[in-house]
């Protein structure tokens, strides 16, 4: 009896020894990542690399996966980082708004797009950002976000002379004279010498003759032929 008792104990002993052991992959995943580490260290970016993504397949947690993109950037892959982010975010976005710690993956791939000079995927980024964790947008992404909301691009030029964009209208100046020109870049009066700013479709213009106001159409505005000293 005493003895099936001792085998018994020791049976459980050695059950309870072996379910304490780290699992098999979990060995491999922790040597992996050592190794990558000493590799990256050594500067031997491409077997680090290979080693991270052998762990990252094998654990697939945030962390080892952070640990492949951080090694892309020092391994100066910039593109690659980049890349294995934007799929990183793609696998966590839905679960951002239970977990909005995990903002701050797009607020890594904001800087990115930053670095790049990439200001429409930055801002769409940033206002994700926003609605997920607003306070880690003002801390983090705001500044750069009302930065680059609106972009400055030329959409016409050649004019000797532009007024103030009044609504959909303004007044430029070509060699001709003056002209009235919609939000569309489309010419719709002149030319005249010289022009009033616009105000609900009602223009004032000079011709040779004198000032006059004028409708839409370049028709003479109530019906006056009056010739003014200045309109405004």
């Amino acid at each position: 009896m005493k003895i099936l008792i001792s085998v018994l104990l020791l049976a459980f002993l050695a059950v309870g020894w072996i379910t304490a052991l780290p699992k098999p992959t979990t060995v491999d995943v922790s040597r992996e990542l050592q190794i990558a580490q000493e590799q990256m260290e050594l500067g031997a970016y491409g077997s680090a690399l290979n080693y991270y993504r052998r762990a990252a397949e094998k654990d697939g947690s945030l962390e080892t996966q952070w640990k492949l993109y951080s090694a892309f950037l020092e391994a100066g892959q910039r593109n690659n980082a980049k890349t294995y982010l934007e799929q990183l975010l793609e696998e966590y976005r839905p679960k951002m708004q239970e977990e909005p710690s995990l903002v701050f993956l797009c607020g890594e791939l904001c800087k990115l797009y930053d670095e790049d000079g990439e200001w429409q995927d930055y801002t769409l980024l940033a206002q994700e950002a926003c609605l997920v964790d607003r306070q880690y947008f003002d801390e983090n992404l705001a500044e750069r976000y009302f930065e680059n909301k609106y972009t400055a691009a030329i959409v016409s030029k050649g004019f000797a002379n532009a007024g103030i964009l009044r609504g959909n209208m303004t007044s430029v100046y070509t060699d001709a004279g003056g002209y009235y020109m919609n939000s569309a870049l489309q010419l719709i009066l002149g030319p005249y010498e010289e022009l009033s700013p616009p105000l609900s479709g009602v223009y004032g213009v000079r011709t040779e003759d004198g000032w006059r106001f004028v409708n839409g159409t370049g028709d003479l505005y109530m019906a006056s032929d009056m010739v003014y000293d200045r309109t405004w």
